[in-house]
């Protein structure tokens, strides 16, 4: 403003002047708007290490399981739960058709090697007693042993079993191991529409070392 009042300028020199300082200001808050969202990202990154729950990895010898099994594909994370519903209740409808025994809890299988937000490859397994054969969709499989399965039990909501998949995925990265199959979620306690505070879920990893 001094350099405006003190020198005789064409309004051509102020105009961009004022351009020059416009950017300027315009570089100054853009900079500051990333610091600030760093520090945002960096508090919230801190927070969570804060108030997450201690997990105690589990390593463990996993046998052989009959299961009835159907297989989809999730077109996207938002979609997952309804699609594993719909998957579940024709595992169920099945075995039930066939007069067999549900002998143990749901379990989810996770084909993909790496983290996927859309068309997520999954499997609905439900162990039974019985001799049914294959359905036209419902297939009649066997979960492999596993001599080697690290695995955490996680307490509470669905929308918080990242906790437990992060503290696992850091204990067997720390350890010296590498996952060798599909991530297993079994559902200990659960029920549909239920209070989810009380839900009880499994994570599995098959895995082996390095």
């Amino acid at each position: 403003i001094a350099l405006l009042l003190d020198k005789e300028l064409t309004p051509d020199q102020i105009r961009g002047m004022l351009r020059l300082k416009q950017v300027e200001l315009h570089r100054q808050l853009e900079e500051g708007q990333a610091r600030l969202t760093r520090i945002e990202a960096w508090l919230q990154a801190f927070e969570q290490e804060v108030t997450m729950p201690t997990y105690d990895v589990v390593l463990k010898k996993v046998a052989p399981l009959q299961v009835a099994q159907l297989r989809g594909v999730a077109p996207s994370m938002e979609q997952l739960g309804p699609t594993l519903d719909r998957l579940f209740d024709q595992v169920m409808g099945y075995i039930s058709q066939q007069g067999a025994i549900c002998t143990g809890p749901g379990i989810t299988l996770y084909y993909d090697t790496e983290y996927r937000e859309r068309d997520i490859n999954v499997g609905a397994c439900i162990p039974f007693e019985g001799k049914p054969g294959d359905g036209e969709q419902v297939k009649v499989d066997r979960l492999p042993a596993v001599e080697t399965m690290a695995s955490v039990v996680h307490h509470g909501s669905f929308s918080t079993l990242n906790q437990a998949y992060n503290a696992l995925l850091k204990w067997i990265e720390a350890n010296g191991y590498h996952i060798s199959g599909p991530t297993r979620e079994l559902n200990l306690e659960y029920e549909r529409g239920g209070d989810q505070s009380k839900f009880v879920t499994e994570v599995q990893f098959p895995v082996e070392k390095r």
